[in-house]
């Protein structure tokens, strides 16, 4: 319990964190008029991160998910949500240094294609993972949804003997 607790705190500070970046990036762009379209991109990207970031969280926070024994589904998450913090602190510092050195682009062309990249490499393992937990969740739900029909048909049955009976 605690563990799933840390994981939707984590996805919430990741979400926080990836959407002022965002809005930073975004501002320092509308800055600089003449500013690359790619970096626009790369906060698109950084904005995208994050919303993926809260359908973790609220599959994480969702009653019937915290029902399900899901250690390894953490422990991603958790490793997950790191990176995601890991990319967006290195993004952050280089538009603060981009921004103190008055530089028109804060990235070169092959570090943009790498922050694109390991971005779209989370985001698609965090969605992944959002897919997993639903299914999952489908399943007990299926298998829950199955035994109250045995329990139906039983007590049916039951009823219909004692029926007979009389």
């Amino acid at each position: 319990m605690a563990e799933t607790l840390g994981v939707i705190a984590s996805s919430i500070q990741v979400a926080d964190l990836g959407f002022k970046l965002a809005r930073n990036i975004y501002d320092y762009a509308e800055a600089y008029q003449n500013s690359d379209k790619r970096l626009k991109d790369v906060a698109r990207d950084v904005r995208l991160t994050c919303n993926v970031v809260g359908e973790l969280e609220g599959v994480f926070n969702h009653p019937a998910t915290k029902a399900l024994k899901k250690d390894k589904a953490l422990a991603t998450a958790h490793e997950t949500l790191e990176a995601c913090e890991s990319v967006f602190g290195e993004i952050q510092q280089s538009i603060e240094k981009a921004r103190k050195n008055k530089l028109l682009l804060p990235f070169r062309q092959p570090k943009m294609d790498m922050l694109s990249a390991n971005l779209d490499r989370l985001k698609s393992t965090l969605m992944l993972l959002v897919a997993v937990l639903q299914h999952a969740y489908h399943i007990a739900s299926d298998e829950k949804k199955r035994d109250e029909l045995r329990e139906l048909m039983r007590a049916k049955d039951e009823a219909k003997m004692k029926l007979n009976f009389l």
